[in-house]
């Protein structure tokens, strides 16, 4: 299995291509490529437990509380269970082919150990990995985060 793993930036319509995939995962796991739903978190398009999975578990992290992990106990569970479904999805998969897309991989995983983590729990599942990155010209990301601030309060 070819695995793309869309890791961001933010701000460069990552939330629009994850929801655009989500609403039509079906449709595309009809051509082979497989889209993941399954492992999307209540509430959010985007496949954030790569990044919960990836962080570490000495310390709670946003990434741990948008996948419903309150307790730093709790995290070492929830990256079994999380790597046990992530197995479980592809391996029951006919799709030659699936998309992983996390756009905190790029911003929230900054050590090699967090890194190294996530190639851990990837590698074993597909034949080969090509990482996607989309950039955004940085005065408009500028602009792009202003109005969001501004929006946001």
């Amino acid at each position: 299995m070819h695995l793309y793993l869309h890791i961001g930036y933010a701000k460069t319509g990552s939330t629009a291509i994850q929801e655009f995939f989500a609403a039509h995962a079906d449709s595309f796991r009809g051509r082979g490529l497989l889209y993941p739903v399954e492992l999307l978190p209540t509430g959010l398009p985007s496949h954030r437990g790569l990044t919960a999975y990836s962080i570490g578990s000495d310390s709670l992290h946003l990434a741990h509380k948008q996948c419903d992990v309150f307790e730093v106990s709790a995290i070492d569970e929830f990256r079994r269970h999380f790597a046990d479904q992530l197995r479980a999805v592809l391996a029951s998969s006919d799709c030659d082919r699936v998309l992983l897309s996390e756009e905190t991989c790029s911003s929230w995983l900054q050590t090699r150990e967090q890194i190294e983590r996530l190639h851990e729990l990837l590698v074993p599942t597909c034949d080969r990995i090509t990482v996607v990155l989309f950039v955004r010209n940085p005065i408009e990301l500028l602009e792009s985060k202003y109005v969001t601030a501004v929006m946001s309060g």
